[in-house]
């Protein structure tokens, strides 16, 4: 009787640790899935931009850019830099389009967008976790930017670093977008506009 009783100890025993090195099995592959297939471990932003404008005087015109940074990934997001920056589309500036020819898609093979002008840029340098986006967070940066009433159309881009990313280029998330500018009846141009 006392080496049945051991036999199924040892049979109990035996069967108990087959069921956690298989536990452990399923649990490897079950990271490897998630944060590994999946990605779960990467910081992902969703950056969003939100645009006001008017008329300060007959010669100025205050833009008011909002960047808001959703944090749709499960781990931390801690840019260390972000950019806005206000390129002007219209009127065209001289030598804007100079080396394009005069077809309809007009842009050199070596291209993907035109470049705009730079109007202006406002740039933020963190350090140290001095900002900070948890998951299913959301943060916003504002910049106000004064530029020439005469401007009717402008293009805004956004870029906030990747601080997982070390490499000799930034790596981040961009977002930009096109803003007329041509006023109402009133003269004036009212803000709320969503870019």
């Amino acid at each position: 009787m006392n080496t049945l009783v051991c036999t199924l100890k040892n049979f109990v025993d035996g069967l108990s640790s087959a069921f956690t090195c298989i536990g452990i099995v399923v649990a490897g592959i079950w990271t490897y899935l998630l944060f590994v297939r999946q990605r779960l471990n990467v910081p992902r932003a969703v950056p969003e931009l939100r645009c006001a404008h008017f008329l300060v005087d007959g010669s100025r015109r205050l833009v008011h850019v909002e960047l808001r940074i959703a944090n749709a990934g499960q781990t931390l997001i801690r840019p260390t830099f972000g950019e806005i920056r206000l390129r002007q589309v219209l009127p065209l500036q001289d030598g804007v389009l100079r080396n394009v020819p005069a077809t309809v898609d007009a842009l050199q093979p070596e291209r993907n967008s035109v470049e705009w002008p730079l109007l202006c840029a406002r740039k933020w340098t963190w350090v140290n976790g001095d900002l900070e986006i948890e998951p299913n967070e959301v943060d916003s940066f504002q910049a106000d930017f004064v530029i020439d009433a005469l401007v009717t159309q402008i293009q805004i881009y956004a870029f906030v670093e990747n601080s997982t990313k070390k490499k000799k280029w930034r790596f981040g998330w961009t977002e930009s977008t096109f803003v007329q500018l041509t006023p109402t009846r009133d003269g004036e141009q009212h803000g709320g506009t969503k870019a």
